[in-house]
């Protein structure tokens, strides 16, 4: 069981280090550029101490990127050459101008065609890059911030990237145990917009779940958190559906 977004802020890493040290997942995945991913980050060094096994949040969308700005200047919101006066001092998160698109902005700037491939191979290596410098190895997983890695025109360019530093399994957005859960509940409501986004996601997942398969990568069987997640979230919601999630591991194993 993976939990991603460590590194993100430290109420998200106690949260993770807590569940692992109970028992309640296994691994997380890493966002390097996130506010708590630095050398000496407390609970990054927690994490580390625990043994708490650490994957690639890849990340397109939040943030700053890892590699210098001049070189990935189409993932950042509003770039202006002339602003770019210190792009090898790009990891300070206070800097704003130097953000990237966000969830819709990028993936609107790449169905345009702004975002340049290249860029994205270029921030690729620099966040594994930048992992192994945080953690002391390579990811063995890997896994994008806001679902990024299934999106139809970087499945492709980001399995080769994968195969060629030795990742072993991708999470997918797929088996949503918390769909039917989520849906069904009278309390909870999605405008159309929001839901327009779950089904491309969905659809998104499956074809690069098919992708990912034949370049041989493990994928998980079971996904939580495209429909819970949120303002959605709550403990008594996740426990039903932690519940709904053993039930249906059971029938696969006695079929």
């Amino acid at each position: 069981i993976n939990a991603d977004d460590f590194g993100y802020s430290y109420e998200r890493d106690i949260g993770i280090i807590e569940s692992y040290d109970k028992g309640i997942i296994t691994c997380a995945s890493l966002l390097v550029n996130g506010r708590t991913s630095f050398e000496n980050s407390p609970t990054l060094k927690r994490a580390l101490l625990l043994n708490l096994p650490l994957g690639l949040h890849l990340n397109f969308t939040e943030g700053i990127p890892i590699a210098p700005i001049s070189t990935v200047s189409s993932l950042i919101q509003n770039f202006n050459e002339s602003n770019n006066n210190n792009n090898n001092n790009n990891n300070n998160n206070n800097n704003s101008k130097f953000q990237m698109r966000g969830k819709f902005g990028f993936r609107k700037a790449l169905e345009e065609k702004e975002i340049d491939l290249n860029h994205i191979i270029i921030e690729t290596n620099a966040q594994i890059k930048q992992f192994e410098k945080l953690t002391g190895y390579k990811p063995k997983h890997i896994d994008g911030h806001q679902h990024i890695h299934i999106l139809p025109e970087l499945t492709i360019t980001l399995a080769q990237l994968f195969q060629q530093n030795q990742i072993q399994s991708i999470r997918i957005p797929n088996h949503l145990i918390d769909k039917q859960i989520i849906l069904s509940n009278n309390d909870i409501n999605f405008n159309s917009n929001q839901l327009i986004f779950k089904s491309n996601v969905e659809n998104q997942a499956n074809n690069a779940k098919l992708i990912y398969l034949e370049k041989g990568f493990k994928i998980n069987s079971h996904f939580i958190g495209l429909y819970l997640g949120g303002s959605n979230s709550n403990l008594n919601l996740t426990l039903q559906i932690i519940e709904e999630l053993i039930y249906q591991i059971q029938i696969e194993i006695i079929n």
